[in-house]
Parts: structure tokens; C-alpha cells; sequence
């Protein structure tokens, strides 16, 4: 079927077209005419297999009817790559927005917005708000929606389709997921249509790797040679190909090592490509020494422990056809759209806490071997598994190559998700009686799972928890949201975290940084560093030395080891604002620069989160907790706070300002521009913008603690 044989107008049909679709796959064949008719799909089927277009197509349907759309992924990354696929429809006047950021904000700006591509999780948080636009949402495409399966996403994903299924009876629901056994179920729950299908754009060739023979599923073999390292004869083969290969490994060491590992072989066969990669890697600053030996070879790692710019550059060289191997671990593959012609799956075990080693899930080795075959370059993709021996190949062959994938499982009927939801669902007015609650909660799709009983039980514990905490109050069988709990709501708050910082608040002084920032790091909103069993003595030390700055005691944790590794987060994040070196903070603790980022946005909202509860609890505080939250965004002590809070200046282009002289904004007005450009990391463009910054207009505030400066 041709694209331009679709029920749209002419200039979206174009726009299609310019951007190189034409003709439509068998799946989409299918989905898309179910799709303009306004049906519900849930389309079950392969990584690049065109799933992308089908939820694309249900946008511009409520586009050309003067409704409003929302497209819901569960990565920032994802919403980007989206974001600017659906840029193209802007000419035919689409009105775009992405949004994936501040969950206190109403989402007010985004009324006459046609299209909003949005995280679940800012989606639910954008429904907590009552924004009065978001009823008048015609169109809910969710992208990966398996992910109900995950027990930390899962509930949200859950969430904002019930909420604006509740919300919006007659909204359209398209579900794209990746194949699962039960995705039929799936379909049910959403009254939509099923679509399943194997089919792919790209051939798929599976197989296994053992004993120097590659044996795939459509009975053929391919040998590698055995006095060569295994691994490398396989990337090597793809490579001189003319192929790009995606190894996965099951660590972020064990990716870098292999491409440290496999760099100068690369090299070598790299031939002219070697020059204009180094050019590539001058023009990246911001890469790591370590990544730019690599990626100068043609081969890279890729792991959640990598800075955003640094797994940008990374992602861009590979699509580019510059990066020929890479290395990545599982959650590559769940992500942005990089496929390969050849796919190794190095590792089918990774650490699972305290059940040590365990398998990987079915469904994510397939998505690994989905990435498998470049749509327009290859003719067929190749996905090899390894195995160290003859009974791991056939346990590989049966369970990942031929078996079923599992089947998903709805995560919110456990306490920290219920209790959650039953919060937003009061405060936000969704739900204000037990029988409205456990109506609302009988039509997600855990009631597909559970019983009635069973979802009523976790309820009422859910009820009796907030009333408890004075979240909620109950009159005449009403329910209705505190001002603490709605601003616990509002805020995205876990409930739990919210009763962790007002216990902290109540014992807060300002000289007391670390105890604030320990007492952040102890809400399950904030994932503390993992601390080795070398690191407890050393830990425990800091705890009894520092016990005068701390809130919360050693000897009063019910889990002594998780409160050292949340000390030891803690002290990442006071090094952090105590102008420490960011290198020497990675080195020190351990950490990825990637970890040391998420660790220090986090804490910044949780910060910030604190200074609202304190304003509403009269705390004293308020302010300087507040200036706490600036310094964990910039990463300065109190005497750059000033000059770091200029546009372009970082924390280390303050430092530099502060040591040549420059200590504050009233120093920086008058400077001279061929002066700044002596301070190292200020050249003519940022000097000029820092003096015109500084040459605002100047008011004098008068408060009754002391004067201060008010810049505009």
C-alpha cells in the first residue's frame, strides 16, 4: 500500500513523502486504516518494524480535526528523537512541544500546543495539575507500553492511560510495544484492536555462537577461525563487510574494557576513516580521554553511566557510519533507534542485588537482536548469541531464539505505587470515595490481573498510610488531599519521600549541609551510589566523625549498610557544591560522570521539593534551603553563587572569574572585555555577554535581614 493512498489531506501526504515514505509495511498496512478510523490499536511487533508511523498517523488524524495529541515515552532521549521527527509536520502548521521536565509546573503553556510529546512521568505529572487542556486531549499514543512490566515505570505508564481514559472516555488509544506473549491482554483491557506480527522491514537471521560455530535457527553455519580471539573474528567479519556490529555486554566496565580491548585491532582496519574521526574527536571537547582513544579507532562503549552530550556524540558518530563497533549495554536497546547490521550478545547473565547473576528476560535479549539490520542498507540483519558451552547454546536456542517472550505484569499493586496513585487520584479530585477509588483502580489494567478483593485490600492500606501521615483527611466518606498532601502530589513526590524530609526539616539548620543532603539521599526517590564492602569501615568513620552535622543517626538505621551508601552519596554531593574538581569527585567515590549528573539533579529536586514543604510547614529555613538547591545546580559554594548564576558561566569559568579578582557581578560591570579574555575559558563572545549581563539596570531591595542586589 502507497502512503499517498491515506485518508489525509495533500500536504501531510507530501510531507511523508519528503521525508522518504512512500510505501507502507504489511503491519502498517494494517494498523494504519484501524487507526484513521478512530479505533483503539495496541500493535504488537518488532524493534524497527515501523511502529514509530502508526502512532505518527493517529497525531495527524486529531491534528487535521482541530484536536489536541499526546505522545508518551518513557525516556527523555526518546521524546527528543520523536520531538525532532515531528518537526517536519510544523510546516503544515503543526504547533509542537516537548516536555520532559519540572514536575511543579501546570503544563499551562502547552493549552495551544497540537501535538506534545512528553516522559510518562511528566505526563502524570502534567495530569496531577488539572491543566483544563489536558480534557481536551482526542488522541493518547504510548510508545513501548510492555514497559507496564517495569516495576519502577510501569505504575505511571498504567496511570496516565486510566487517568485520560477516566478523563476523556472517548479518547483514542494507540499502544505500540514491542512483541509480548500476552499483548492480546493488553488489547482487551483498551477495548482496541490486535495487531501481532513478526514480520520485519529487514530479515532476521538468529543464531548461536559455540566452539568456533556460529549455528543459526535456519539450519546454516558459519565457522570462525579458532586461533583468533572469537569475539573479534565475528565484529571483524560484519566490518570488512561494510556492516556497523552492536556488541551488548552486561556491565558499563565491561563495555569500556572490550572497547579499550578491541581498539587498536579496529584501527587497523579502519584505514582512511582513522584521519577524519580524529577531527571529529578535536571538535568534542567534552568527551572523556578514555573515549576519545576509541572512538578515533571507529570503536566506542555506550552505557547510562556517560553524560547525555557524551552518549549524543557516541549515538551521532555511529549513525554517521563513523563508529563501526559498539559496545553497549541492555539499555541501548530499549532506547533510541540504533540499528546495526550485525548484533552480538555477549552476555545473557547480569547482577540482580541479592539474587546475584540471573538471567536477562526473553523480551529484552529480543529487543537487543531486534537492533539487528539497517533499513536501506542491509538486506538482512544478523543477531549471534554466545555461549560458553554446548548446554548454555541449546538452553539459548530454545528459550531466547525460539521460545515465547513473557508475558507483562501490571506493577501498581505494589505499596509504594498504590499508595502513590491512591494520593494523586485524591488530591488531583480524580477519585474522592473508596468506591470511586476502587473503581477507578478496577479498570487499569491490574484488574486484568487481580481481584477485586485483592485491589480493594491494597487500597484501604493505602488510605489507612496516608491518613496516618495526615496526607488525607476523611468526612463523611469523603476523601480530601491536605495542604501537605497536595503539595506532596504535586510536587511527584513518593509519599514516603515527603515524611523523610519533614522529619528532616523539623531538626534542620542551616549550618548542618551535610545532614539536608544525607537526609535527601535517604528517599526512594534518590537511588544512593552502591558502596563496596572495603568502603564500611571508612564510612562509618565519617558517620561518628560528622555525627554533629548529621539528622539522621547510624544507630537508628534499620538498614546500616543502605545508610552508609547514602552517606557516601551525600558526601559525593557536598563535594560537588564545595567547588571540588569533577574528576578528581569520579575518581574519588568511584562513579560515571553520567551517575555524578543523575545524582546531582536529583538531589536538586528533591532540594527544591524541600523548600516548598518547608514554606508550607513555616519552617525558618526556607531561603537558605533554597540556596542550597541554586548551589547543587551549579555545583558552587556560597562565594560563586553570584557569578555562577550568569549565562555561560559554569562552575568552572566562575572559579576562574573569582580567582583573577572578579568576586562578584558589581566587579564584572565595569571590566574591560580585553581584560576578561585573559581569564582562562573566557573568550571575546562570552566576555562581552558577561558585561552586558552585569550593565542591567541595579535596584537596591531592602529586607529586614540585610540589603541585597535584585539583577534584571
Amino acid at each position: 500500500m502507497r502512503v499517498d493512498e491515506l485518508e489525509l489531506d495533500a500536504e501531510l501526504l507530501s510531507i511523508l513523502s519528503e521525508s522518504g515514505i512512500t510505501k507502507l509495511y504489511p503491519t502498517q498496512c494494517t494498523a494504519i486504516p484501524e487507526v484513521l478510523a478512530g479505533k483503539n490499536v495496541v500493535a504488537s511487533i518488532p524493534t524497527a518494524s515501523g511502529k514509530s508511523l502508526i502512532g505518527y498517523i493517529a497525531l495527524l488524524r486529531a491534528f487535521r480535526q482541530r484536536n489536541k495529541g499526546l505522545y508518551v515515552v518513557p525516556l527523555k532521549a526518546l521524546a527528543n528523537e520523536k520531538y525532532q521527527e515531528l518537526k517536519v509536520f510544523e510546516k503544515a502548521g503543526m504547533r509542537l512541544a516537548l516536555s520532559t521536565g519540572d514536575y511543579d509546573k501546570s503544563g499551562e503553556t502547552l493549552a495551544n500546543k497540537d501535538v506534545i510529546i512528553a516522559t510518562c512521568e511528566k505526563a502524570d505529572s502534567l495530569l496531577r495539575h488539572n491543566a483544563a487542556w489536558i480534557r481536551s486531549i482526542s488522541t493518547l499514543v504510548v510508545d513501548e507500553v510492555h514497559l507496564i512490566n517495569d516495576p519502577s515505570r510501569g505504575p505511571t505508564v498504567e496511570m496516565v492511560i486510566s487517568k485520560l481514559r477516566k478523563l476523556n472516555p472517548g479518547i483514542q488509544i494507540v499502544a505500540l510495544s514491542a512483541t509480548i506473549k500476552n499483548s492480546a491482554e493488553i488489547a482487551k483491557w483498551l477495548d482496541a484492536v490486535h495487531i501481532h506480527s513478526d514480520w520485519r522491514p529487514v530479515p532476521l537471521k538468529q543464531g548461536v555462537y559455540c566452539d568456533g560455530t556460529v549455528f543459526f535457527t535456519d539450519n546454516s553455519i558459519v565457522t570462525v577461525d579458532e586461533d583468533e580471539d572469537e569475539l573479534w573474528a565475528l565484529i571483524k567479519r560484519s566490518v570488512l563487510g561494510g556492516g556497523q556490529v552492536l556488541v551488548f555486554v552486561n556491565t558499563r566496565k565491561g563495555a569500556e574494557n572490550a572497547a579499550m580491548k578491541y581498539r587498536a585491532r579496529m584501527r587497523e582496519i579502519t584505514g582512511e576513516l582513522h584521519e577524519r574521526l580524529e577531527e571529529d574527536v578535536e571538535e568534542a571537547s567534552q568527551l572523556s580521554e578514555k573515549i576519545n582513544s576509541c572512538v578515533e579507532c571507529g570503536v566506542a562503549f555506550h552505557h547510562a553511566g556517560l553524560t547525555a552530550s557524551q552518549r549524543g556524540f557516541i549515538e551521532r558518530m555511529f549513525k554517521e557510519g563513523k563508529i563501526k563497533c559498539l559496545f553497549a549495554t541492555p539499555t541501548l536497546a530499549a532506547g533510541i533507534n540504533l540499528p546495526a547490521r550485525t548484533v552480538i550478545v555477549r552476555d545473557i547473565h547480569r547482577y540482580s542485588g541479592n539474587a546475584g547473576m540471573s538471567f536477562i528476560p526473553v523480551m529484552e535479549i529480543r529487543q537487543m537482536c531486534g537492533r539487528a539490520g539497517r533499513p536501506k542498507y542491509d538486506r538482512e540483519g544478523e543477531a549471534i548469541i554466545f555461549a560458553r558451552n554446548r548446554e548454555m547454546a541449546e538452553l539459548i536456542l530454545d528459550e531466547y531464539l525460539l521460545g515465547e517472550t513473557e508475558s507483562v505484569f501490571s506493577q501498581i499493586g505494589n505499596e509504594r505505587a498504590i499508595r502513590t496513585h491512591v494520593l494523586s487520584s485524591i488530591a488531583s479530585r480524580l477519585c474522592q470515595t473508596e468506591e470511586e477509588l476502587t473503581s477507578f483502580f478496577n479498570s487499569t489494567f491490574c484488574s486484568m490481573q487481580l481481584s477485586r478483593e485483592e485491589i480493594e485490600l491494597s487500597i484501604r492500606k493505602a488510605l489507612d498510610f496516608l491518613q496516618r501521615e495526615h496526607m488525607i483527611v476523611e468526612e463523611g466518606g469523603t476523601y480530601r488531599a491536605t495542604l501537605f498532601g497536595r503539595r506532596v502530589s504535586d510536587l511527584y513526590l513518593d509519599p514516603e519521600s515527603a515524611i523523610i524530609l519533614r522529619k528532616a526539616l523539623a531538626l534542620y539548620v542551616p549550618e548542618a549541609v551535610l545532614g539536608l543532603l544525607h537526609a535527601v539521599c535517604s528517599t526512594p526517590d534518590l537511588m544512593p551510589v552502591f558502596i563496596s564492602q572495603s568502603e564500611i569501615e571508612e564510612y562509618v568513620d565519617i558517620a561518628d566523625a560528622r555525627r554533629k552535622e548529621l539528622i539522621f543517626r547510624l544507630e537508628d538505621a534499620e538498614d546500616p549498610e543502605r545508610y552508609l551508601s547514602e552517606l557516601k552519596t551525600a558526601m559525593i554531593l557536598l563535594d560537588w557544591i564545595s567547588e571540588e574538581d569533577e574528576e578528581k569527585i569520579l575518581e574519588r567515590y568511584n562513579i560515571y560522570p553520567g551517575d555524578l549528573r543523575e545524582k546531582c539533579e536529583s538531589a536538586r529536586w528533591l532540594i527544591n521539593s524541600t523548600k516548598e514543604l518547608a514554606a508550607l510547614l513555616n519552617n525558618e529555613y526556607t531561603e537558605s534551603i533554597e540556596r542550597l538547591a541554586m548551589r547543587m545546580e551549579k555545583g558552587v559554594s556560597e562565594r560563586l553563587l553570584d557569578l555562577a548564576s550568569l549565562k555561560g558561566i559554569g562552575r568552572k569559568r566562575a572559579k576562574m572569574l573569582f580567582l583573577h579578582g572578579y568576586r562578584s557581578r558589581m566587579d564584572l560591570r565595569d571590566a574591560d572585555v580585553e581584560e576578561l579574555k585573559k581569564v582562562p575559558g573566557i573568550g571575546k563572545e562570552i566576555a562581552i555577554s558577561i558585561i552586558k549581563q552585569c550593565q542591567g539596570r541595579i535596584r537596591t531591595v531592602k529586607s529586614e535581614e540585610r540589603n541585597r542586589y535584585e539583577w534584571f
